[in-house]
C-alpha cells in the first residue's frame, strides 16, 4: 500500500470564513488535510478579527486555537517585498503578498478561493481540494 504524502497547507481568510459558517464542504476538506498539517497566517487572523462581530468571538477564538499559527518575521517580510516589487504591475494586495510569502518561505500549499489573487506568483503551490474537487474553482 502506498504511503500517503503529507502536505502542509495554509488556509486563506476566505476558507476561515467558510469554516466559521460550518460549511460541510470545507469542514470535510480540513479533515482530509488533517489538523496537524493545517496552518494559518497571523495576517488571516487579523483580517478575520477585523470583521468579527461580538457574538462570533468565542467560535472564532476556538477555531484559531485549533490551528498552527505562523507569525510574520523578517524572512517573510523580505519575501513579501520581493513579491510586491516583482508583481507590482498586477497590483497585489499587501495581505496577499504576506500570505504568499509565508507559503514560499515555509513551503506550504495555499488553500484559497481567490485564485486570481495568487495564481501568477511563481513557485507558489495552490492546494487542490480532494473530496470536492468537482465543486472547486480549480
Amino acid at each position: 500500500m502506498a504511503k500517503k504524502q503529507v502536505k502542509n497547507v495554509i488556509i486563506d481568510t476566505n476558507i476561515i470564513f467558510e469554516l466559521l459558517a460550518e460549511n460541510p464542504l470545507f469542514l470535510d476538506e480540513i479533515d482530509i488535510i488533517g489538523h496537524e498539517f493545517l496552518f494559518v497566517s497571523s495576517v488571516s487572523v487579523l483580517e478575520t478579527y477585523y470583521g468579527m462581530r461580538k457574538n462570533e468571538e468565542r467560535q472564532t477564538k476556538e477555531l484559531f486555537k485549533s490551528l498552527n499559527r505562523i507569525y510574520i518575521d523578517k524572512e517573510i517580510g523580505k519575501k513579501a517585498e520581493e513579491i510586491m516589487f516583482q508583481y507590482r504591475g498586477k497590483r497585489p494586495q499587501l495581505p496577499d503578498c504576506l500570505i504568499a510569502a509565508t507559503c514560499l518561505v515555509f513551503n506550504l500549499e495555499l488553500y484559497t478561493l481567490n485564485l486570481k489573487d495568487f495564481d501568477y506568483i511563481k513557485g507558489l503551490k495552490l492546494y487542490k481540494p480532494k473530496k470536492y474537487f468537482q465543486h472547486s474553482p480549480f
